[in-house]
């Protein structure tokens, strides 16, 4: 049997010279390695039409119900929309596998979209705090000026856009993306290359640790499957030109 494979990815914010990530190579490799086929749509080739008083989604003039699975990739975490038709999507499944119960269509991640009701790092803090997952010491007000003044800051300090978005800058010609991730050493620092044309309202501020090394891990079910830790080399930041250890 023929398996139809759709992959929801997020579009890069600057050409890239292979027509997929890194990510999507190493998928569709393993998709056809089976027989199977695949389609990689983005956010734009996703149409919503509501007629009728009912929902019907299309990608790329397809019905999204002819696919057999659908895999959730990224999504641009600054424009919550990307997030919200997703879960939009999730629902639309769920609804069709309820009246078609002998062709059900997999979805990737489907019950923790429905469960996520946003996805920023604020939402995900508070999500952390709901069920005693320890996170970093963090801070967020809609107010630059008393950010800025607040007098019982202790420094240094980490701060970074709230949704995750990174910076598009040119440098020696070159389109190049940048971690929207500062340190402030004092007050002073806020005013630092970069960070002082931003707006504040969309950054938080977290405490500062200083180990340089981190840990990601992927668990499924309660296990812990595989993961890597990172060491920053230059720097603060692990993911700038970091070792990576699995």
């Amino acid at each position: 049997m023929n398996i139809k494979y759709l992959i929801v990815e997020k579009e890069q914010r600057k050409e890239t010279s292979n027509k997929y990530t890194y990510v999507i190579q190493r998928l569709s490799e393993e998709i056809e390695k089976n027989g199977d086929t695949f389609e990689v749509v983005f956010f734009k080739d996703i149409a919503l039409e509501f007629s009728d008083n009912k929902l019907n989604i299309t990608v790329n003039e397809k019905n999204i119900t002819d696919f057999d699975r659908i895999l959730f990739r990224g999504h641009s975490l600054w424009y919550p929309l990307e997030y919200e038709t997703k879960r939009i999507i999730v629902d639309y499944i769920d609804q069709y596998n309820a009246n078609n119960s002998t062709k059900k269509i997999l979805m990737q991640n489907g019950e923790a979209i429905k469960y996520i009701a946003y996805y920023d790092k604020i939402y995900i803090y508070s999500l952390c705090i709901a069920h005693n997952i320890e996170i970093a010491d963090t801070f967020y007000r809609a107010n630059p000026e008393e950010i800025m003044k607040h007098n019982t800051f202790t420094y240094p300090k980490i701060i970074k856009q709230y949704a995750g978005e990174n910076d598009l800058r040119i440098i020696n010609d070159k389109e190049l993306i940048k971690k929207n991730v500062y340190l402030l050493n004092n007050v002073e620092d806020f005013q630092q290359e970069n960070l002082k044309e931003k707006d504040l309202k969309e950054y938080i501020l977290q405490e500062f640790i200083p180990t340089k090394e981190d840990f990601r891990v992927f668990v499924s079910n309660g296990v812990a499957m595989t993961g890597f830790g990172r060491k920053a080399t230059q720097g603060f930041m692990t993911v700038k030109r970091g070792e990576y250890t699995q």
